[in-house]
């Protein structure tokens, strides 16, 4: 007989079995394979003072986190950041590139650089909107598609 069990502190291999069952499930009927993680790093000298990290996966990078250290800041590294891992992901075979937040300002950012807002949640969280913003390689500022002949 199956039993049911509620959990508030669930244990870490169950959570991560469920996980990979359901990635496994998705790249079966998807037949995408593995994803790739993919991450540029900025240092001065050995100090860490910004990164981008993401994954490569159905032709897509998924951007997971971009930060900039607070002294480093206006001084272009997320467009450095930006611009070297979305190049990476266009010379492993990615068309696009696709990234969330709940910053207002930082989506805004991501629009400057080509992104397109392709959905929006509001009040996601108390005072926060969930954006999701895409850009095709190749697009134009607008998030027009360049077509090449």
């Amino acid at each position: 007989m199956i039993e049911f069990e509620l959990s508030h502190t669930p244990d870490e291999a169950d959570l991560q079995r469920v996980r990979d069952e359901v990635v496994a499930h998705g790249r079966a009927l998807s037949k995408c394979g593995e994803s790739e993680p993919l991450a540029v790093f900025a240092r001065q000298e050995d100090w860490l003072v910004g990164g981008v990290i993401g994954r490569m996966e159905l032709k897509r990078l998924f951007v997971g986190y971009i930060w900039v250290d607070e002294g480093w800041r206006q001084r272009g590294l997320f467009s450095g950041l930006l611009t070297r891992i979305e190049a990476a992901a266009q010379r492993g075979g990615c068309i696009d590139a696709i990234v969330e937040s709940l910053i207002d300002d930082v989506a805004a950012m991501f629009r400057a650089k080509g992104y397109v807002t392709v959905g929006m949640i509001p009040d996601y969280v108390p005072g926060f909107t969930r954006h999701i913003l895409l850009k095709e390689f190749g697009a134009d500022r607008t998030g027009h598609r360049v077509v090449r002949r």
